[in-house]
């Protein structure tokens, strides 16, 4: 590596891998790196915040009342577990995935006829915000945000192992560390900000995100989505979906993967938690707020 700094040395053996290269066109440690002044404007910006609009159900336990139900999976925040629940919480029928072995392309829904559109009864997996606004109405929107840094670090660990992968391929054939990884720049749908992108409409480049897409996903995040968990509390944050759509009848939670795996930062050294803040900043301040809101709605439930 001579004296060749870390985001070059990526940089160069991203650009080597040649035609895999173009095959990819836990706790609350908020108080550890942001700064108050920070915090204090994104409080503001999402005052009417996500949990603050989430409807009391009428419906009195009649799952075949319910709007379709979306769950917006953001990678890495448990969605294939949360996707297995809410689909046994609609019967497991007219289901539309976007993952998976049954995965269909969301642009099939769109060619579906309105008729065939009121049929299903929930949509899930990854997709893009705008198909979020396509979806014929009325919809729930469901989405569960996670630990920015620990979402980074079960990215990192995921490609590590998924054999096969483009990036698999380039971290283990170089040896990429966490730290290299963040810096590399190699997709920023994985490794920037990547919960606020989530709710923007235009991506910015690498290392673009700044305070105004924090004010767009915020406001986005409000007007489309209906319910917002926590990954950390994920049992908790179910039992408070059941309960908001009027689900009497609560199927098992699925133990899914890293869903219960306890994700530490204590084991990281400077240069890796530095690296990470630096791809998470907007991220953080996105889930400070959610988590904030989240403690609203489970006291506001709590005093009845």
């Amino acid at each position: 590596r001579g004296q060749e700094g870390p985001a070059r040395r990526v940089a160069g053996a991203w650009k080597t891998a040649g035609p895999l290269r173009q095959m990819c066109a836990g706790g609350l440690f908020f108080a550890l790196f942001s700064k108050p002044a920070a915090l204090k404007k994104a409080r503001s910006w999402g005052k009417l915040g996500p949990a603050e609009s989430w409807p009391e159900s009428p419906r009195s336990g009649n799952v075949d009342n319910l709007p379709t139900l979306v769950n917006y999976h953001i990678p890495r925040t448990g969605g294939r577990s949360r996707t297995q629940f809410l689909s046994a919480v609609v019967g497991d029928r007219d289901v539309f995935n976007t993952m998976g072995q049954q995965k269909r392309d969301f642009d099939e829904y769109r060619r579906l006829p309105v008729e065939e559109k009121r049929k299903i009864r929930l949509i899930a997996g990854h997709m893009t915000l705008q198909c979020l606004k396509d979806v014929l109405q009325p919809m729930f929107g469901i989405t569960f945000v996670r630990n920015p840094l620990l979402r980074t670090i079960s990215h990192y660990n995921g490609f590590k192992s998924w054999t096969g992968h483009p990036i698999n391929f380039w971290i283990n054939k170089n040896n990429i560390t966490l730290r290299e990884f963040c810096l590399a720049g190699v997709r920023e749908d994985i490794l920037d900000n990547v919960m606020v992108r989530y709710f923007l409409d235009r991506q910015p480049g690498f290392m673009q995100i700044g305070e105004a897409h924090l004010a767009e996903a915020l406001k986005n995040m409000h007007t489309y989505i209906h319910f917002v968990g926590l990954m950390e509390f994920t049992e908790e944050s179910l039992r408070l979906l059941c309960g908001v759509l009027g689900v009497r009848d609560m199927p098992d939670i699925p133990r899914v993967g890293a869903l219960n795996q306890e994700r530490k930062l204590s084991g990281l050294d400077h240069k890796d938690r530095e690296a990470l803040f630096l791809v998470n900043k907007y991220d953080m301040l996105l889930y400070e707020h959610a988590v904030a809101q989240f403690q609203k709605f489970r006291e506001a439930k709590a005093a009845g």
